[in-house]
């Protein structure tokens, strides 16, 4: 991030990334807001605008990262009283600003107005507004919004394997990536505010994207207080004789009252819900969120195997399903089979024989556990939690291969 007015540097002064390499974005953060004080009537649509972005933290001068435990890959990096940043982009299109004067000599900058201004009355507190704020003047100023804010927090990433591979990747080559870390992030939350006895409201979680060593795309998960100087928490929780109690306990909830029989069968939660880890605070986030992708996370962050079952028993049924849907649609032109593998890689395959005997196959493989790989030997390998929300043009590819 670049204050707005700030030259292109030749890369950044946080990650050292070369600038022709990074993607900057100018922040204008403004000092105050002022209204015009005239009566509008009452306009109850909403405003096209985008929402708020998700926190962003800046990690500058942390400790060097260290393991939490010998058994696990987690690194530990304390950023005690570092910048978190929330910005709006206006989708992509800088913010236009011109610089003008009251009438009564106080400048002021307005951002890029709209036609009904001029009949409203707010340009007629600037000193000859139509050369100040002509279409031909070009702006004093573009750039994006944001706010921020000087807190205590905390990141959490994961050893590399030997190769320089990234645990989590969050590239195409892992769907559900990025999903995986969110999840794991706002499972965090909930375990802390559960281990200090105070709302979630009072913790920040987000993601810091970062590079692994084989070029492969991943990140960082952060937790932050949310009251602004800090609160405490993240220091406190970030202490050795604390950090790993907060792992094990996000464990805990996610076994105890995430798999429960009431939550994961008899509500039927298929990914978040206010059961679990939908809030109104991550409500932006929601599309992420899933409790399963979190306690993958969370057991991977201890040195622990997954449970496989975890995902069998959801997509199992829902597949089985599928393929007997599918069966009765296809009528004389083939049948679905299903099998169950039941391996790390790749849970079930799917395969399609037509009335000449060709099979075609696809393998359903396990959001974390698995990674994509290219089509061999007639099969082709789709993400498990993919393939859910769209199964008819993975059904449809089938029958049309064959």
């Amino acid at each position: 991030f670049l204050s707005a007015d700030a030259p292109r540097p030749e890369q950044c002064e946080v990650c050292q990334t070369p600038a022709m390499d990074s993607s900057f974005i100018k922040l204008l953060e403004p000092r105050g807001f002022g209204t015009f004080g005239n009566p509008r009537p009452y306009d109850d649509r909403v405003d096209r605008a985008e929402p708020p972005s998700l926190p962003k933290l800046i990690l500058r001068d942390t400790d060097k990262p260290r393991l939490v435990t010998p058994e696990g890959p987690t690194l530990l990096e304390r950023a005690p009283r570092t910048q978190l940043v929330f910005y709006n982009t206006n989708s992509g299109k800088p913010f236009k600003f011109w610089r003008g004067r009251q009438s009564d000599g106080v400048p002021l900058a307005l951002y890029e107005y709209e036609d009904e201004l001029y009949s409203g009355g707010p340009l007629s507190r600037f000193s000859e507004p139509e050369k100040v704020f002509a279409r031909s003047n070009p702006p004093a100023l573009e750039a994006a919004l944001c706010a921020v804010y000087v807190t205590d927090a905390f990141a959490l990433g994961f050893e590399e394997f030997e190769d320089g591979a990234p645990l989590i990747p969050t590239s195409v080559s892992s769907p559900s990536g990025h999903a995986a870390l969110t999840s794991y992030g706002e499972l965090l939350r909930v375990a802390a505010a559960d281990l200090l006895s105070v709302h979630n409201v009072e913790l920040r979680s987000g993601i810091i994207p970062i590079e692994a060593r084989n070029g492969m795309l991943t990140g960082k998960i952060f937790l932050a207080d949310t009251l602004e100087n800090g609160a405490g928490f993240c220091e406190e929780l970030s202490k050795d004789k604390n950090i790993r109690r907060l792992l094990e306990h996000a464990i805990k909830i996610g076994r105890e009252n995430f798999e429960s029989p009431e939550h994961a069968l008899e509500s039927g939660c298929i990914d978040s819900c206010h059961q679990c880890l939908a809030s109104y605070e991550n409500r932006f986030m929601i599309g992420d969120l899933d409790w399963r992708l979190a306690l993958d996370v969370a057991e991977l962050a201890l040195g622990l195997e997954p449970n496989l079952n975890r995902w069998l028993d959801f997509i199992g049924p829902r597949v089985a399903t599928l393929c007997e849907s599918m069966n009765k649609r296809s009528k004389n032109r083939g049948r679905f089979v299903l099998d169950s593998i039941n391996s790390t890689e790749s849970l079930f395959r799917i395969s399609f024989e037509d009335s000449s005997t060709n099979r075609k196959s696809i393998e359903l493989y396990h959001p974390v556990l698995g990674t994509k790989r290219s089509t061999s030997n007639g099969i082709k390998y789709v993400e498990a939690r993919r393939f859910l929300v769209r199964p008819e043009s993975i059904f449809r590819d089938l029958v049309s291969s064959s």
